[in-house]
């Protein structure tokens, strides 16, 4: 079926409310899986018909500092395929319209999950500047890091290896 923009999705309670009247395992460990996402009340009801492209085009803080690891992973991939996917449906801009940061990018830039390296090296084609931001200049693979036109290095030790690394980037 193609996408109908008139569909209802029920918000993620609604979803844990679901899952909890099954009365199976699987629904019962899906639930634990995504216990982070109801108990933190991630996505509200109040927000479910709102657009995804409202919330590009404000100014969002995402806070996934409280979540678990794989979590908080899970949903920052969540929005990033979902701002690529809507940059992708537009025309390409010319100049810069927005940023997207992301403080402690190691934790999104693993290598199960490739997401961000796609939308890092055409976001410019978006009019949109990334900034990542990590305390290890070894988690940003060339991949990366070559799509960037400013690096800002500060301070590491003075260990060799870190030196060596920040003299590759």
């Amino acid at each position: 079926n193609e996408f109908n923009p008139d569909w209802v999705f029920p918000d993620m309670i609604k979803v844990g409310e679901i899952l909890k009247s099954f009365d199976s395992s699987e629904a019962k460990n899906l639930y634990k899986r995504l216990d982070d996402i109801f108990s933190l009340d991630l996505f509200s009801p109040e927000f479910s018909q709102v657009p995804f492209e409202t919330l590009l085009n404000q100014s969002t803080i995402i806070d996934l500092n409280d979540l678990e690891e794989e979590t908080g992973t899970t949903i920052a991939g969540l929005i990033v395929l979902s701002a690529h996917h809507n940059l992708n449906s537009k025309p390409h801009p010319s100049g810069i319209k927005q940023s997207l940061v992301f403080d402690e990018a190691n934790r999104i830039l693993s290598k199960k999950h490739s997401f961000l390296d796609q939308f890092v090296r055409e976001c410019r084609a978006y009019g949109v500047v990334t900034i990542l931001s990590s305390q290890n200049p070894s988690d940003f693979k060339n991949e990366i890091s070559s799509s960037f036109a400013t690096k800002v290095l500060h301070g590491n030790d003075s260990k060799k290896k870190q030196i060596q690394q920040i003299a590759e980037l």
